[in-house]
């Protein structure tokens, strides 16, 4: 069923309250989400209009986490728009014809209008319980350049005029998986929290990253693992760098450690030196690269470049790859051997001092046990 506006013409004496959502994933909120939300509460005389961010959609996958979702919805509402957590507290999946039954018993006299993009038209009736839904609310939808959608038979819907911002969440993670930037696509306030939390380096949530890797590593690595992602945020705060990255790539740096060899060595292959595929125990490295971007999703060049030098460091090497370096090193959770508390000390005030003597530390060990330098260790010795 299509409406007009003129159906739905505001009568403050005669019309039942109007609350306009949406919803959706939200992963993340952008400019056409506030703009369509925004349109629809202008041409609709909404009394309140609402962001809704799922809590575990059943189809869908998660980037960020509820909770993150949630916050970042807050920033872009900036008291223009009401947030609901409604979904994002309730247990378990979550489905629009549930949330639409609570809201419908909290605003008993109240129409709800469910607000939509024009191509999710079609998809309505793949939605539990679609004809309850159908019942429950109205729908409105901008028609994006004209095109003519096909309105499933029971839906009430109306078009409201104006094209929101062409903006995609999925357009906005690519960019934001490599630190790219987000101006025009998302609110500045939204876009500071993406950067801040390093929501989109990968793939999946840090919590969800941190399980994975917990199922990849003994419990000896695995607690390394942490120490060595916390000691890198930290070391990247004092340094002036970027803290989320350094954590992402702390994190993940070992994540090839516990892989059978002949695996670590399919990996490593194109991508390790000769010194490398030569000695099993440098392997876990470049195949630490390739896991964080196969399994991980990592695309940013400089979180995979720290991973991949973290043991024998390089040439030319970045603050945030010193960092990880360096981090390796001196985590808290090492047990202490002689020059390890001046590596520390040094972490703190100079990290190309630090990285420098960390590499003077190891090429000591190895001499003293008869193996061989690699050259790449040379280079991490300044005098």
């Amino acid at each position: 069923m299509l409406f007009t506006r003129r159906d739905m013409v505001y009568n403050k004496g005669m019309e039942r309250k109007k609350i306009g959502i949406l919803g959706g994933t939200l992963d993340p909120v952008h400019l056409g989400h506030t703009a369509l939300l925004r349109m629809a509460k202008e041409q609709l005389f909404l009394s309140e209009a609402i962001l809704l961010p799922a809590g575990d959609p059943p189809h869908k996958h998660c980037h960020a986490m509820a909770e993150d979702r949630l916050a970042m919805a807050r920033l872009a509402a900036d008291g223009e728009f009401t947030v609901s957590d409604l979904e994002v507290h309730r247990k378990g999946a979550t489905y629009t014809v549930d949330t639409l039954r609570r809201l419908h018993a909290r605003e008993k006299d109240s129409e709800l209008i469910y607000i939509i993009g024009a191509d999710t038209l079609g998809n309505l009736v793949t939605w539990r319980e679609y004809r309850e839904v159908f019942k429950l609310c109205s729908f409105a939808a901008a028609r994006r350049g004209g095109r003519a959608e096909k309105i499933p038979e029971g839906a009430r819907v109306l078009w409201l005029d104006g094209d929101p911002p062409d903006v995609s969440s999925t357009r906005v993670r690519e960019i934001a998986s490599v630190r790219g930037d987000l101006r025009g696509m998302v609110g500045d306030r939204v876009a500071a929290y993406i950067r801040e939390k390093g929501l989109y380096l990968m793939n999946v949530p840090e919590a969800e990253a941190e399980n994975m890797l917990r199922g990849m590593l003994t419990k000896h690595r695995f607690r390394h693992t942490l120490g060595v992602r916390d000691e890198s945020e930290r070391l990247a705060r004092i340094h002036g760098l970027d803290a989320a990255a350094a954590r992402v790539a702390g994190l993940l740096h070992d994540a090839a450690k516990c892989l059978p060899e002949a695996e670590q060595r399919r990996l490593a292959e194109g991508v390790a030196d000769a010194g490398e595929m030569a000695n099993p125990q440098l392997l876990h490295a470049p195949a630490g690269m390739a896991v964080a971007r196969e399994t991980f999703g990592v695309r940013d060049a400089e979180i995979l470049e720290a991973i991949r030098c973290h043991t024998l460091g390089g040439p030319e090497m970045t603050g945030l790859m010193l960092a990880v370096f360096v981090a390796d090193f001196t985590e808290p959770g090492r047990e202490d051997f002689p020059g390890l508390s001046e590596a520390r000390a040094l972490a703190g005030t100079d990290l190309r001092a630090a990285a420098s003597k960390c590499a003077e530390l190891t090429k000591k060990h190895l001499q003293e046990t008869g193996c061989a330098v690699h050259p790449r260790v040379e280079t991490m010795l300044y005098h």
